[in-house]
């Protein structure tokens, strides 16, 4: 992982905590800028690290997430968050407390075709999902014998050897719990240990979930299989449009499909650096948070479940683990901010050399759908784009564009609220040239053309993740709309997380 976000770009590797002393040179050559250390309590005081990924054996990973989140970290936290429900909450207000970004690792959210296929079931391309399957089914002999070059002592450790659920079940169990949506009200489990394994636990799980809208899940785990891997991979959807088994897509009176890749694949298969890069846009404010944490919390609570129905022989009801966005009976809705300083109040924007800040041109209509993409608004397609977007009052003649060497790299879309509020919709600036304040100049210019046009106010809706797109908005004169009693929990987790973004922009270790 250090590796991985050393290629990403714009990280420092100024730490690594190793235990073993004995491969203490070899980190030294490969990281020389970075201090090495058996002691992670005495790094994190010493290095002031921004984030820290935590890559330490199960039942470390509360302890060590707790110190980097009191040291200030946002932290990468490899599978599972805790190993107890207990420990999860706790890790997950202490990240509530500091305002701090915390994702827990699920790899195969980043490879092929799980990746491929959470994405067809999220878009909703399989219609009602009513039955999940889940797979964990390895030949481990190689992390658990004595007799391997390869083994890893820790999991076998006979005080906290790794539990099987936890370690591996948790990734097929992330999958179906962020694919069905809802909560689980009960699970229950068998186990064994009679595949020969040298794991001192139950090495062998059949786990099955019932969620609150009454679909059903079915989770194998295994890792003292002898010699092969299980051909079903790790995760079949059914549901009422399609089913997904493993890498294909089958419909009623349709040919299999194999799922297309939607990226290529690194060495390995775990794809780190896509781990890493989607952990990164989070710190940053780029895109939201890839593994919710709250599902992260209710997956060890699923696991604890599942331990406590194989020694009680019953079904168990998991503790439920509550969303924590602040929305309570409400709907999911955007923030909101509007501008009313008039046109006294509006700073100038002056475009960089090469740049040029123009009106709306329908010329550019293809160039704009590459860049919305790129933004992330890969739903609106060329048919939305003119129906709901260009069609709307104020768009053609207020919208606004800016060029660098003829190409189109920012637009903002000007729009109407009512007759003495006007909007700003889709704020969008190639990736590839920030720090040029393109964000600036095209909500500017939407904002100028909107006062001049008579409106009183101009209101906007973003994201609570959005970090640099509010911070764009507040530089222009923007302020919170405080529309629903839900807003100002939000706005006080917004204005929490950007002063510690701000905090370390500062002092340039961002």
């Amino acid at each position: 992982m250090a590796r991985a976000a050393v290629s990403s770009g714009g990280t420092e590797i100024v730490a690594i905590c190793e235990p073993d002393s004995a491969k203490h040179p070899q980190l030294r050559e490969e990281f020389e800028s970075a201090r090495i250390s058996s002691d992670y309590a005495a790094l994190l005081r010493q290095t002031h690290p921004t984030v820290a990924d935590i890559a330490s054996p199960d039942h470390l990973h509360a302890e060590h997430a707790t110190a980097s989140l009191d040291a200030g970290c946002d932290v990468l936290l490899e599978k599972p968050l805790a190993t107890t429900v207990r420990d999860a909450r706790q890790v997950l207000e202490l990240a509530e407390k500091h305002c701090s970004i915390l994702v827990v690792n699920f790899t195969l959210r980043y490879q092929y075709p799980t990746r491929e296929a959470l994405r067809l079931v999220l878009d909703g391309d399989l219609g009602r999902p009513f039955l999940f399957e889940g797979f964990y089914v390895h030949d481990l002999w190689s992390h658990y014998s004595a007799e391997s070059p390869r083994r890893t002592p820790w999991r076998t450790d006979p005080i906290h050897p790794q539990s099987v659920l936890l370690g591996g079940g948790c990734h097929p169990i992330d999958l179906i719990l962020t694919s069905a949506g809802c909560e689980v009200t009960e699970v229950s489990a068998c186990a064994n240990n009679l595949g020969g394994s040298e794991l001192p636990v139950d090495d062998c799980y059949v786990v099955n979930i019932k969620f609150d809208d009454g679909s059903l899940a079915s989770v194998l785990v295994a890792t003292g299989i002898n010699g092969v891997l299980h051909t079903q991979g790790f995760f079949n959807v059914y549901g009422t449009e399609g089913t997904i088994i493993n890498d294909t897509v089958y419909r009623r009176g349709k040919d299999p499909e194999k799922l297309g890749r939607i990226s290529p694949e690194t060495s390995g298969g775990h794809n780190w650096v896509c781990s890493w890069q989607a952990f990164a846009r989070a710190v940053e404010g780029l895109s939201p948070v890839p593994v919710l944490p709250h599902v992260a919390g209710a997956n060890v609570a699923i696991c604890e479940a599942a331990r406590q129905s194989v020694e009680s022989g019953r079904p168990v009801a998991p503790e439920i683990f509550v969303a924590n966005d602040s929305m309570g009976k409400f709907e999911p809705a955007q923030l909101r901010m509007r501008y009313s300083k008039g046109l006294a109040g509006l700073r100038d924007w002056s475009p960089p050399t090469g740049f040029e800040l123009c009106p709306y041109d329908a010329r550019f209509d293809d160039e704009l759908q590459v860049l919305l993409g790129l933004a992330g608004f890969k739903d609106l397609t060329s048919e939305r784009f003119q129906s709901s977007l260009m069609s709307q009052e104020e768009a053609s003649d207020g919208s606004r564009l800016v060029l660098y060497k003829g190409r189109v790299v920012g637009a903002a879309f000007a729009g109407r609220f009512d007759a003495t509020d006007g909007r700003i919709d889709y704020v969008v600036a190639d990736p590839t040239l920030s720090g040029n304040g393109i964000g600036v100049g095209v909500c500017t210019g939407v904002t100028r053309y909107l006062l001049e046009k008579g409106y009183e106010t101009v209101t906007l809706d973003t994201d609570d993740w959005r970090m640099p797109a509010i911070e764009t908005y507040r530089k222009l004169g923007f302020e919170p709309v405080l529309f629903r009693e839900d807003m100002k929990s939000r706005w006080d987790a917004v204005k929490g997380r950007h002063a510690k973004v701000w905090a370390r922009t500062n002092v340039g270790t961002l």
